[in-house]
């Protein structure tokens, strides 16, 4: 969490003095949800080629499939063959 607050403070916002105690760790948690999620497509992916190792293809795939992680499609690299179609996946 002193990783996060340092980052507040290195970023490009001047006008942030003071961080509250609790934003680092409302910050850590939501990065640890978002990384949780991900993961979960991405093994889902993974298991569909019954491969208990998870590449960089899954996760892109597993990314695509949702409209919560389509902020992600810019940062993909183009060399992966991932078809961008939308299939939301309920994992629960």
């Amino acid at each position: 969490m002193r990783r996060n607050a340092n980052l507040f403070k290195l970023t490009h916002f001047e006008q942030i003095r003071f961080i509250s105690n609790e934003v680092p760790h409302v910050i850590s948690k939501a990065t640890e949800f978002f990384i949780t999620e991900l993961t979960r497509r991405a093994w889902f992916e993974s298991q569909i080629f019954q491969r208990k190792t998870i590449k960089p293809e899954d996760i892109a795939t597993g990314a695509t499939k949702s409209e919560i992680f389509d902020f992600l499609i810019d940062f993909l690299p183009e060399d992966l063959n991932v078809d961008f179609e939308k299939d939301d996946i309920n994992l629960n």
